[in-house]
């Protein structure tokens, strides 16, 4: 059973009560939940559980998931989070995506991203080649989000859109397009603190592209992707669920998220993935 849009209709303290008063109600003790951050993950698990199993939006991204786990210590309640930047935090029911987030996890699938490459790609590259120019052309911007994650920085990502970071003519993103559109959330940064630009750039040899997929947002891949695919029959909040779709329950078996959830379940003697 799939719980859906939670963060509209209850509070932290709702949701943390009414796991425990299932897991009081549940005599057999045949009942699991997984607390996941956003809508997303939870259509993405909707096809992938058992059938005692509840999958609940966090009523707050990352951090609601950290602390329903604390709040709720039985070992029937797991989550399962986007790593991002988080590499410092270690709860032994806490789960990761492999690489940086569920996008990426999904876009790192040969198949997967070959299937929605075929639905939607319009140009003459590979999937292989496509896949490379998605994460090194993001290269400048990912190393940004990540220094600012590092060193506590206030700089707002929210409401940047990749199509307004895009270079039309030479199919490519714009570092230039990029900082005016940071500065439309961030209206003083530029004029009061351009070192930090200029060392992001400094900074970009010295990632391998290797690393790339362990750093890249996901939401930002998934606009890029749209830029690139150049369909304007496919919105851009279309690609995620496109993704999804494709993304099968054996693609999932390959994963280490799922080798460490049966050997959760193992341990633990819980029901989780289907």
């Amino acid at each position: 059973m799939v719980k859906n849009s939670i963060r509209d209709n209850l509070s932290k303290e709702d949701i943390i009560s009414e796991i425990k008063m299932s897991i009081a109600a549940d005599i057999s003790h045949t009942k699991a939940f997984i607390v996941v951050e956003g809508i997303d993950d939870v259509n993405f698990f909707k096809n992938k559980v058992s059938e005692n199993v509840e999958v609940i939006e966090s009523f707050s991204g990352k951090e609601g998931v950290k602390e329903i786990l604390f709040a709720c210590l039985d070992d029937c309640i797991i989550g399962i989070c986007d790593i991002d930047y988080d590499k410092g935090y270690k709860q032994n029911r806490l789960f990761y995506y492999d690489y940086s987030c569920l996008e990426v996890m999904m876009i790192m699938n040969n198949d997967v991203f070959r299937q929605v490459m075929s639905e939607i790609y319009l140009g003459d590259l590979d999937y292989l080649s496509l896949r490379n120019k998605l994460f090194s052309d993001l290269k400048w911007f990912s190393l940004l989000r990540k220094y600012n994650f590092e060193n506590d920085l206030t700089i707002r990502f929210d409401g940047i859109k990749m199509s307004n970071c895009y270079d039309i003519k030479n199919s490519c993103f714009d570092i230039t397009k990029a900082l005016k559109e940071i500065n439309k959330t961030n209206p003083t940064l530029l004029s009061e603190d351009r070192r930090i630009f200029t060392l992001i750039t400094k900074e970009l040899d010295k990632v391998e592209n290797d690393e790339l997929p362990y750093i890249t947002n996901g939401h930002d891949i998934f606009g890029y992707f749209h830029c690139l695919a150049e369909n304007k029959k496919i919105k851009s909040k279309n690609i995620s669920q496109l993704f999804r779709c494709a993304y099968r329950n054996r693609d999932l078996y390959e994963t280490k998220l799922y080798r460490e959830l049966k050997k959760y379940e193992k341990d633990h003697k819980v029901n989780l993935i289907s």
